[in-house]
């Protein structure tokens, strides 16, 4: 619609039109009226004066057609250049529904053949309108790709309602919801122990989301399949085509963020798969081996070529996964069964994060789009460091029980572990872990050593320019390298005052050839592991039996590194732990470098990393009550995620003898049986196993490096751990429980979150307390920091450097 003035006889425009019609080549080229009409408007009309009629229908035969949008308020001001159009495809070969250029859609990416697709449930369709309008708002008023929406006996009414309510084009397809002829209704449980326990819909989902969207979508001539939730919002504008993206670049599988599912949901799932990836010899370039067992991708935003779930390798894969009847029996998701998938049949270079896109699916997903992120980095913008010097902080007041808790950081025994300001290059600056174990007093001795054990330590130096904050220097490799994957320290300790005698001394393995590396104290080599594993040493004890010089008993995570490729995959960390072994040093008054050591897995009957071990180990006795010289070892474990803490325990003698055969653990014996002690060896195997582990106490908070400790003057147990901001104590009188947690600190300001902190590793250390306190120190990294780079910063020397606080306890 325009005035006669615009395009009419005798405007400007005809003139135009005529002098173009008399160019070279005009008459072969056809130039037509919408293109020369839309340039000159562009050129001659101001925005204030062009409007878009999107509460008009139209339908033009052959060509478009436009919805009017009922129900929704009118569109703000906006340039319709910006805006994008509301066509919808209706065939022929002309508009921008073509496959080859921009089409007018503003992409730089040629037009894939690609749809986006829901799943429809008449009773939330509130959530479904919302989700769509998101989508036209931020996505599809420029690219304006068809969404398929797969339904279930929507109604007539439903299906006009969220025609009305979008302006992309939608296609009604029936989702076909039925149980495969393999599996007897009568024999699916009504409860699995996994959300949501009750009913058949939601398994059906699963398998439909899992196996059969995909071939449907591709069936429909799609190629590109893009997933999105009925609650699932965009929350930021999409300035590209992620499709045209996707193709460009060579992906083939995209999506926000990696999660953790839980371990109720895929009992038996990896174990099935990993039986099939053996059994079909898939090839060793897939990364299923690196894949951590229950790690997913957050499915509810997938962006997939049709390739990747309709190939005879997934279906094969499929229907495998299938008629194993887990989707039923089990309540296995999709999510998981898809994460598997990618793991083995899509290369790491092949998968893409979409990690600058706003998107939110509470209460799980909510990222923000990079456009409005405080910097563009995509990390929180940090408060300068010289602002943030160390202060001592107020104390923090606490009950437990009849006892008042008083926590305040400890500057003197912050000391012990302060970086270096050595120029030689070669000194300590950082580590963490931090779990210390005495190794038993001297002979008329008036003090102990105490051996300290840290994980992945930093070599080098600290320097200071003058009125700059400290900042690490890294050891060059030819001199050793800045990174060996454990260390320990030797301090000795007044047996009377309980404070340090003298500085506490570090050590490592030295460099044996130049360019190699220095090594760890504690080297996966002495046992029988993969050569490229490394031990992160987490707690320990002396074991001095009668007549026989002491041994140090250690317990540590053996963990693999994770290729680069498959790291930068996940929202975690860069390593994968395969479980937990017992170290024995048969001369721990030696240095630290010349120990002779034995080590040996400490068992454990399931998949790989499912069941660990090595938080933490005490001594008492066959009830679970303190005892110094009690005859059992007593090991604090976590499931696979670190979900649930477990309990075992087995005879400190055979520990010291790395003999496993009677080892326990605290489990149900059998399904509903009560709690009680049971041999390792009579338990089932695999995910059956881990179920069969009973929560400490039903407490459900684990924490990756928690140890366990006893505080006299309270007649408790502690278990000290880092939840968000807050340090909890969870305490008990016996070992089996029951447990309480009580918040006792809250982390300074400098540790924020929002600064990107966090806190973990809470060790305590008896040996520096009094009888009326608690000394504790936690460590607190980085986050993105997978190479560690972060902590070279400048005023970041004392990050990763375990933090001292002390717990004045008051009856």
């Amino acid at each position: 619609m325009s005035r006669s003035s615009l395009f009419g006889r005798g405007s400007r425009y005809s003139e135009i039109r005529k002098s173009l019609a008399a160019a070279p080549g005009a008459r072969s080229a056809g130039f037509g009226d919408a293109p020369l009409q839309t340039l000159y408007a562009a050129l001659a009309v101001p925005e204030e004066q062009v409007h878009v009629f999107t509460d008009v229908g139209m339908v033009s035969r052959g060509g478009a057609s436009h919805r009017p949008a009922r129900g929704l308020p009118p569109p703000a001001p906006k340039s319709p250049y910006a805006q994008g159009g509301v066509l919808e495809a209706r065939g022929g070969s002309g508009g921008w529904n073509g496959t080859n250029g921009t089409n007018g859609t503003g992409s730089e990416y040629p037009r894939q053949k690609a749809a986006i697709y829901v799943l429809a449930d008449g009773g939330r369709l509130g959530r479904l309108v919302e989700m769509l309008q998101s989508l036209d708002r931020h996505f599809n008023n420029r690219f304006h790709y068809p969404v398929v929406v797969f339904e279930e006996n929507l109604l007539p009414v439903q299906k006009a309602r969220l025609s009305a309510a979008t302006r992309s084009p939608l296609t009604f397809v029936p989702a076909g919801f039925g149980l495969p002829a393999f599996i007897d209704e009568r024999q699916v449980p009504n409860q699995t122990g996994c959300l949501p326990e009750r009913g058949m819909g939601y398994r059906h989902m699963c398998r439909f989301q899992a196996g059969i969207v995909n071939r449907r979508l591709a069936e429909l001539g799609y190629e590109w399949h893009w997933r999105m939730d009925d609650d699932s919002l965009l929350t930021g504008e999409v300035p590209y085509d992620v499709f045209g993206y996707m193709a460009s670049a060579g992906k083939l599988y995209g999506y926000v963020s990696t999660v953790r599912d839980d371990d109720a949901c895929i009992v038996d799932l990896w174990d099935t798969a990993k039986e099939y990836a053996q059994r079909l010899r898939l090839s060793s370039e897939n990364f299923f081996g690196e894949w951590p067992r229950g790690a997913v991708y957050y499915n509810n935003f997938e962006v997939s070529h049709s390739s990747v779930f309709t190939s005879p390798q997934y279906r094969a894969y499929f229907d495998h996964i299938d008629q194993n009847g887990g989707i039923y029996m089990r309540r296995w998701g999709d999510a998981p069964i898809k994460s598997i998938a990618v793991s083995m049949f899509v290369s790491a270079d092949r998968i893409h994060r979409f990690g600058d896109l706003g998107y939110r699916h509470a209460p799980f997903i909510d990222q923000e789009p990079a456009a409005t992120r405080r910097n563009t980095g995509g990390a929180p913008r940090l408060l300068p460091r010289l602002a943030l010097a160390w202060k001592p902080d107020a104390p923090v007041h606490s009950v437990i029980g009849s006892f008042h808790i008083e926590a305040q950081p400890d500057a003197a025994l912050q000391q012990l572990l302060a970086p270096s300001d050595t120029a030689g290059g070669g000194a300590w600056i950082g580590a963490d872990s931090a779990a210390s174990v005495g190794l038993g007093p001297a002979r008329g001795a008036a003090s102990q050593t105490f051996v300290w054990l840290f994980g992945d330590t930093l070599v080098g130096s600290v320097s200071a320019a003058p009125g700059s904050p400290p900042q690490r220097v890294r050891r060059d490799a030819a001199r050793g390298g800045f990174l060996v994957r454990n260390s320990v320290g030797a301090l000795e300790v007044d047996a009377r005052t309980r404070r340090p005698v003298g500085p506490m001394r570090f050590a490592w393995k030295p460099q044996v050839r130049i360019g190699e590396g220095d090594g760890p104290v504690f080297s996966a080599s002495a046992g029988p592991r993969e050569p490229d594993d490394f031990m992160w040493p987490l707690a320990g004890l002396s074991y001095c039996p009668h007549g026989t010089a002491c041994k140090l008993v250690v317990i540590a995570s053996q963990c693999a590194k994770m290729s680069g490729a498959v790291a930068g995959l996940l929202d975690g960390d860069a390593f994968t732990v395969r479980g937990s072994v017992a170290i024995v040093v048969h001369n721990p008054h030696d240095a630290a470098d010349s120990w002779t050591y034995e080590m040996q897995p400490i068992p454990s009957p399931a998949y790989e990393g499912l069941v660990m071990w090595h938080a933490g180990i005490a001594r008492a006795d066959e009830h679970g009550r303190h005892d110094e010289e009690g005859e059992w070892a007593y090991f604090l474990g976590a499931l696979g995620g670190w979900t649930k803490q477990i309990l075992g325990r087995l005879p400190i003698a055979d520990l010291a003898r790395l003999d496993f055969g009677r080892m326990q653990a605290w489990s149900h014996a059998s399904p509903g049986a009560a709690p009680g002690w049971s041999l390792v060896s009579a338990l089932p195997r695999g995910d059956d196993f881990a179920r069969s582990l009973v929560t400490v106490g039903g407490v459900s908070e684990s924490s990756q490096e928690a140890g366990v400790w006893f505080h006299r003057a309270m007649g408790l147990w502690y278990i000290p751990f880092v939840e968000g901001t807050r340090l909890i104590l969870r305490t008990a009188r016996t070992l089996t429980g029951p447990w309480s947690s009580h918040a006792v600190y809250e982390l300074p300001e400098r540790w924020s979150p929002e600064r990107d902190y966090f806190a973990y590793a809470v060790k305590s250390h008896p040996e520096l307390a009094a009888e009326d306190e608690i000394v504790l120190t936690y460590n607190v990294n980085l986050r993105n920091n997978p190479d560690m780079g972060r902590l070279f910063d400048l005023g970041e020397a004392d990050t990763y450097v375990p933090q001292f606080l002390r717990l004045q306890v008051r009856g």
